[in-house]
């Protein structure tokens, strides 16, 4: 019952054209690694809605300026933030606290400043318009495709709760069968959330062509910032002092030709930050927790000012932990444990009851979700601790023994070296000598990555084993229907589901049943919500977009309350985390 619907979900799902093993490894960690998927992508919506939310406030309620206005320019460079916040920044401009704080800098001007001369006719502002402009016509449309996909799922959800709780006909038999196809329905109900999100965490048609405009855009900044003339003209126009500049001569490093690289959205990409929350974060402590509405600066030199960086962001860099990311991970564990908790209670108490074949396997899955998980999260913390103390863990690793796969590999290759010419013993000198190199080259966090994903798609496989066996059968054995995974062994059970039912375990039934619907609607209409209250910000056509800011408004003034709430949920989850301090802070 479930194959069809789930087919057509993952087609859904945000691939990449003409990268067919870029698109298999996102799926697999998509799929394979549900609650770290969805924890990115959560996360990015959390960041895409906090763009809009400062377009929304940065005039009062009832005003609604032009297209050519301040509010129009600041609603183009969000954007283009949050479209930025999608891509992987180069590894070596993290690698030092100086090129760090310089990347950023460069951002800044290159998204809020309009004051800065540029080398040919086009200004700053017009960039960013035209840039914006291409950005909103290549995002990808086919949201319609989407919730089509997700409302045939939840319609086959429907039926199979209605197949095993009611009565479809008057000489209808219910066997436990309806219940398993049930318990497989709730397993898979994280499928919808996610891909429905990922049409808030939108990707555009061609995301090597952005890239490579987004790296024009701070190009073009940063080769107006590195003129003389044109640095001394701007610091006049916003009357900065001279020792403001002092950091410009490292944008002369070649490491900044190529700002942006890959695209990591909807989670694609392990440990990908973004570089939007930290300016988003320095814009709200510095001035727009002070002024609320309204916020924008209408003089030129004031905001142009006030997007610098100053002492107070010295907490806000491209590579933080920010506690209030908790409020995602615990979400995102809720959805995929609710899920599977669900489907687990109607497994194991539906007779034969015990831990058998379906609730075996779900917990399985699970376990191994939660694994990766759970070191996906230590190796973020490590890795922002690297770069906190690298220089003295490159003191220490040089006294470091050699890498044991490293001498493994250097053997084999000597090996093969020495044996005889033949087509394959060319085929494995190659291909040792690359795997020689890469390894040398690679750092440990690319090695933990590569393990990573080798489970990921293991236990891709596993869940595609699950449903399969349910489908086609393979569950109806005689092992699986009297035996239970426990050493007191097993039993025979003869009864049909209309007798269970009319002995009690619809309670059960109905308790798994609540737990997963309660979190798949709960997590459809939040999504739902913020696709609402974000569209405005990537609409094309301005007046549309003010359109959809008016009712965003609306809306946002009656469910306040329901804000109130979360924010309280994230004081709570800073206090923990100050108290707590967790090692990679």
């Amino acid at each position: 019952m479930y194959v069809l619907p789930v087919v057509g979900l993952i087609l859904q799902a945000p691939f990449e054209s003409n990268k067919n093993l870029n698109s298999f490894l996102a799926l697999a960690r998509w799929i394979g690694n549900p609650i770290a998927s969805i924890s990115y992508v959560l996360w990015n919506i959390k960041i895409t809605g906090k763009c809009a939310m400062m377009v929304d406030m940065a005039t009062p309620y009832h005003e609604f300026p032009g297209e050519d206005s301040q509010f129009a320019h600041m609603r183009d460079s969000l954007y283009i933030l949050s479209v930025m916040n999608q891509y992987l920044i180069r590894c070596d401009l993290v690698e030092e606290d100086e090129t760090m704080i310089a990347a950023e800098k460069l951002l800044r001007i290159a998204l809020f400043s309009d004051e800065l001369p540029m080398t040919t006719e086009a200004s700053l502002t017009d960039r960013r318009k035209k840039l914006a402009g291409t950005i909103r016509a290549f995002r990808k449309k086919g949201v319609i495709p989407v919730f089509v996909s997700t409302l045939w799922f939840l319609l086959a959800l429907a039926i199979s709760i209605q197949t095993a709780f009611g009565d479809i006909g008057p000489n209808e038999v219910t066997t436990n069968t309806d219940a398993h196809d049930l318990a497989l329905g709730l397993l898979l109900s994280f499928l919808p959330i996610f891909i429905l999100s990922c049409v808030v965490d939108r990707n555009a048609v061609a995301t090597g062509r952005i890239c490579l405009k987004l790296n024009r855009l701070l190009a073009s900044a940063r080769k107006a910032l590195l003129d003389d003339e044109l640095r001394r003209t701007y610091g006049e126009h916003i009357d900065a002092p001279p020792e403001f500049f002092n950091w410009i001569s490292i944008l002369g490093d070649e490491k900044f030709d190529d700002f942006f690289t890959d695209f990591a959205g909807q989670g694609r990409i392990r440990w990908h930050y973004g570089v939007a929350h930290p300016l988003l974060c320095s814009f709200e402590d510095s001035f727009m927790a002070e002024h609320g509405r309204g916020w924008l600066p209408e003089d030129n030199a004031n905001r142009a000012r006030t997007f610098m960086r100053d002492r107070r962001d010295e907490d806000h860099r491209l590579i933080w932990f920010d506690p209030r990311m908790i409020r995602q991970i615990a979400t995102s564990i809720c959805v995929v444990c609710a899920s599977a908790g669900g489907a687990f209670i109607l497994s194991y108490l539906t007779p034969t009851v015990g831990l058998g074949c379906r609730s075996g396997g779900y917990m399985i899955y699970v376990v191994i979700t939660m694994f990766l998980f759970l070191v996906e999260l230590l190796c973020w913390g490590l890795r922002t601790s690297y770069l906190e103390h690298r220089r003295s863990l490159k003191r220490i690793s040089d006294h470091m023994p050699p890498d044991p796969i490293l001498l493994l590999l250097h053997h084999f290759e000597r090996t093969l070296n020495r044996a005889n010419t033949g087509k394959v013993t060319k085929v494995g000198r190659t291909q040792v000598k690359k795997m020689h190199e890469w390894w040398e080259k690679s750092r440990w966090i690319d090695h933990a990555d590569m393990l990573l994903r080798v489970i990921e798609v293991g236990n891709l496989i596993w869940l595609a084993y699950i449903v399969s066996a349910q489908t086609v059968g393979s569950y109806v054995t005689c092992d699986c229907l009297s035996s239970v995974w426990a050493g007191g062994g097993g039993y025979t059970d003869f009864e049909d589901g209309t007798f269970y039912r009319a002995n009690g375990i619809k309670p059960y039934w109905g308790a798994g049943t609540g737990l997963s619907c309660a979190v798949l609607v709960v997590g459809l209409a939040y999504i739902v919500a913020e696709f609402c209250t974000q569209s405005h910000l990537a609409t094309e056509d301005f007046g549309a977009a003010s359109e959809g800011i008016k009712i965003t408004r609306w809306f946002k003034k009656y469910t306040y309350w329901l804000r109130l709430l979360l924010g309280l949920c994230d004081k709570i989850l800073f206090l923990v985390w100050k108290v707590v301090r967790f090692p990679w802070q």
